[in-house]
């Protein structure tokens, strides 16, 4: 339970420490600053889910509840992109390569370090959901494993030490 309060004030520091620097940053012609709709996520490839997920002003969602679970539910409930990536039956491949991709700074001092930290968070949170884990075959339930031991030995030295898909499958475990 203290891990999770100290999860969860970090992410919220985290969201209003990154909403505070995107003010004073050029916006960037090809993000859109709009939420996408529930068509427009349908449209979308799964992979721009993914992006679209990390980059959501719903994201709060996910961080304002006690349990990674209920955390996703809420999110999926409030955002049209969780809820479409969720629904989607490759869902498990793009999350897993995003997570693949994401490595764990050394220092939280900059704003692309904690975007580096919240991004593999929530890429943890989400690859533990019975929506995703319900996608990985054997051989991709293997590679997330593999994924998930490689990013255990990174966070030993990291700034943010917690494996939060550890976290999220244990938690599932238990219920």
């Amino acid at each position: 339970m203290k891990k999770m309060m100290l999860l969860l004030a970090l992410m919220v520091g985290t969201g209003i420490l990154a909403a505070g620097c995107s003010r004073t940053a050029e916006p960037d012609a090809a993000v859109s600053t709009s939420t996408p709709t529930a068509q427009e996520a349908a449209d979308m490839s799964t992979e721009a889910l993914v992006e679209a997920v990390l980059t959501s002003p719903e994201i709060v969602h996910l961080r304002l509840y006690n349990t990674y679970r209920s955390g996703v539910e809420n999110f999926a409930r409030h955002s049209p992109v969780a809820a479409e990536l969720l629904a989607r039956p490759d869902n498990a491949a793009a999350l897993l390569n995003a997570y693949q991709d994401t490595s764990p700074p050394r220092s939280g001092e900059s704003a692309a370090d904690t975007a580096a930290i919240e991004r593999l968070d929530v890429l943890g949170i989400l690859l533990a959901q019975p929506e995703v884990t319900a996608n990985m075959d054997d051989g991709l339930r293997a590679e997330m494993e593999q994924a998930a031991a490689e990013k255990d030995a990174e966070l030993e030295t990291a700034a943010s030490p917690l494996n939060t898909y550890r976290e999220a499958e244990a938690e599932l475990a238990d219920s």
